[in-house]
């Protein structure tokens, strides 16, 4: 058998099918047809004992033929009842998914699988063959896929035996269990935390930065999966998100305090698993939080609509406007309605490239590689040792629930249609409670048992957040990159000789050869330098509690790397990023006094929309234009008539750009009119 490095990851599964097919009394040696691309064989015999299925006994015979057309057949075969005449499909599987006989998917996806044999470097350190992958491609076999059915019991079992013994012995898979953090409410205070106050990391938008934040509430308050806010990866270009006509916005009297009028929300979600475009939503309810605006999903709501001036009702600009609305005696809520034009818009969108610039996509939804994204940057640089995702939201937010709600609420709230889903699955895989103070019938330790189940119990903001100038020189140095450098050196050569230059070479093959390397050379350089990222970080935690130790007790002093920054040292490019970051965090008890002043939570959620009008910007080291507070010029949005030759009219004709940014000049004008 060849090494684990030969073939990809499904024809390991094959090998898995084969020993399976290998039960049925037609041997392989039957099958008709030959592969249209090259495709390995391998000879596997199946030893174990003669099962029955459907009554008949099977004997172990040879399994040989190509891997992929063993595949195809072991999916069609006569081993597997026909229920495809009985087969019934939601409306959206047969929209997605066109009904094919298994050598038309062969046909199709031919070249896809040339393609994966051609690419095994990349591939192999792209996937870990890990069991529980493993598993996971076998429950999405072509079978499923052709009649729309799981295999019998009997089936699975058998296999799941082969990949837990043969397999795994054959291939050496990994057998370690995947780490899945739960993130607690302490948790996602310190992440947004970091987010407002100290995190200058760069964004298309900054709309972004109002959206990340909220997308992390939602997911926290409702416990949904990503693909009921935002566009799912399972259904790329669908636009199926979140839209204004699945949230009511509301104003009601304080039932504790009658006088004093709050908003609520009802967010219902029509695109749970399971119950994608069926009638069976799910409704959540949503109320102001008075004890800290950063975990307020309204007002951060709030600053959304208003920037998309989706409000039906004449005379509401701001928030302002809307803390004024009063309920009537004569009724119990007041309903804030849409525009009927804004009712299907995504409440979370997307940015797209114009001629103006970077602007926000009037309606295409925000797709969750996008949030995935931007949401592990954001736990990498707050110095995370476990990956942040939303799922690890999710879980935290199911652990809550499992403490206040029967199992019955909990599902309800997770969406599962069984109560051993969450058990699982979800349950944290540290022991929330004090057992051995159970055990010596003392009282319980709670709170140490809390903070040692966190997920940011091991955070450290000093984690690198970038390679080193070392580190990259470094890389450049690769012998495979050193390989493809001096590749594209020759093509160059040779275009000059051949046209005079790169650019007069355009159209032509060595253009099209040279332009295909460039983007092998930097999908190289990204992936070598992902790997030293990880192995830098993977570093810095292995060695950085025995650093702390011996500072403390040898008295050695602190290097300059691992020193924490002042959260006052740090400049953002927008007054409203540092004004959000000197009053997020201060506890509104304080605040609302008996005529109930909104002062803060106004001019907060004011800095939200004005940042929602605001394209991103870079915050480069020496960058000029970053501010820590707002200026006191009243000619600060004033700009020059007569520009200098080096003035770039674009960024200065750009109104969502910093006062700085739109005064950017070239060095010289030869460049301004390149």
């Amino acid at each position: 058998m060849c090494g684990l490095s030969r073939y990809p990851l499904p024809c390991i599964l094959v090998i898995a099918l084969l020993a399976l097919r290998s039960t049925s009394c037609q041997t392989c040696a039957q099958l008709e047809g030959q592969s249209p691309i090259p495709a390995p064989t391998s000879t596997l015999i199946f030893k174990s004992k003669a099962t029955t299925f459907g009554g008949r006994g099977c004997a172990p015979v040879l399994a040989e033929g190509p891997f992929w057309l063993l595949f195809l057949n072991v999916a069609a075969g006569p081993f597997f009842p026909d229920r495809t005449a009985n087969l019934k499909r939601s409306h959206y599987r047969e929209k997605k998914i066109p009904l094919l006989r298994p050598e038309d998917y062969y046909s199709r996806d031919a070249a896809r699988v040339a393609k994966s044999l051609t690419i095994r470097k990349k591939y192999a350190y792209a996937t870990t063959m890990a069991i529980n992958r493993v598993q996971r491609f076998w429950d999405r076999l072509l079978y499923k896929q052709v009649t729309g059915e799981k295999l019998d019991d009997i089936v699975g079992e058998q296999i799941s035996e082969f990949i837990l013994g043969p397999l795994t012995d054959e291939y050496n898979l990994d057998l370690s269990v995947k780490s899945k953090p739960t993130m607690s409410v302490e948790d996602l205070l310190s992440i947004l935390h970091y987010h407002w106050c100290l995190d200058t990391s760069p964004v298309p938008h900054e709309r972004y930065t109002v959206q990340l934040p909220l997308l992390m509430l939602m997911t926290a308050y409702t416990s949904s999966r990503p693909g009921a806010l935002i566009e799912s990866g399972c259904a790329r270009g669908s636009n199926d998100a979140l839209r204004y006509r699945d949230v009511v916005l509301r104003v009601i009297p304080n039932p504790e305090q009658p006088d004093r009028h709050v908003l609520v929300m009802e967010v219902t979600l029509m695109y749970m698993k399971g119950k994608r475009n069926k009638s069976q939503p799910t409704t959540y309810i949503f109320h102001e939080r008075d004890d800290n605006l950063a975990l307020c999903a309204i007002s951060h709501f709030l600053a959304l609509a208003l920037a998309d001036q989706a409000f039906e009702a004449q005379g509401i600009n701001s928030s302002n406007d809307i803390f004024q609305i009063a309920v009537p005696p004569y009724r119990n809520s007041l309903q804030l309605r849409w525009k009927p034009d804004i009712l299907d818009v995504p409440v979370f969108r997307r940015t797209i490239r114009t001629a103006q610039g970077i602007r926000v996509s009037p309606d295409r939804a925000l797709p969750y590689d996008v949030f995935n994204q931007y949401l592990q940057r954001l736990g990498r640089n707050a110095g995370l040792e476990d990956p942040l995702t939303p799922y690890c939201i999710r879980r935290g937010t199911a652990n809550a629930v499992d403490d206040v709600a029967t199992a019955a609420e909990r599902n309800q709230v997770l969406g599962h249609s069984r109560a051993d889903i969450f058990e699982r699955y979800y349950i944290s895989q540290k022991v929330k409670w004090d057992v051995q103070s159970a055990y010596l019938g003392c009282p319980a330790r709670d709170s140490v048992i809390r903070a040692v189940g966190m997920m940011s119990l091991t955070q450290d903001p000093r984690v690198p957040k970038d390679l080193a100038d070392e580190q990259k020189a470094a890389i450049e140095q690769d012998p495979y990159l050193v390989e493809l450098n001096r590749q594209r050196q020759d093509l160059v050569s040779a275009m000059k000789l051949e046209s005079g230059s790169v650019s007069k070479a355009q159209g032509t093959d060595l253009h099209a050869q040279h332009r295909a390397l460039e983007k092998t050379i930097q999908s190289e350089r990204r992936l070598l330098r992902r790997q030293a990222r990880e192995e830098t970080r993977e570093h810095f935690f292995a060695t950085i509690d025995t650093i702390e130790i011996e500072h403390q007790l040898l008295g050695l002093s602190v290097a300059d790397h691992l020193k924490i920054k002042d959260a006052s040292e740090v400049q953002f490019a927008f007054v409203e990023r540092a004004r959000l970051a000197q009053s997020l965090f201060q506890s509104l008890g304080s605040c609302v006094n008996e005529k109930h002043d909104h002062s803060h939570r106004v001019q907060a959620t004011s800095d939200w929309t004005s940042l929602c009008h605001l394209q991103g910007v870079s915050y480069r080291k020496n960058a000029c234009g970053l501010i820590k507070e707002e200026p006191d010029l009243m000619n600060s949005d004033t700009y020059p008539l007569i520009c200098p030759p080096t003035q770039c009219l674009f960024c200065l004709g750009n109104d969502q750009l910093a006062y700085k940014a739109r005064n950017y000049s070239f060095s010289r004008p030869q460049k301004a009119y390149a």
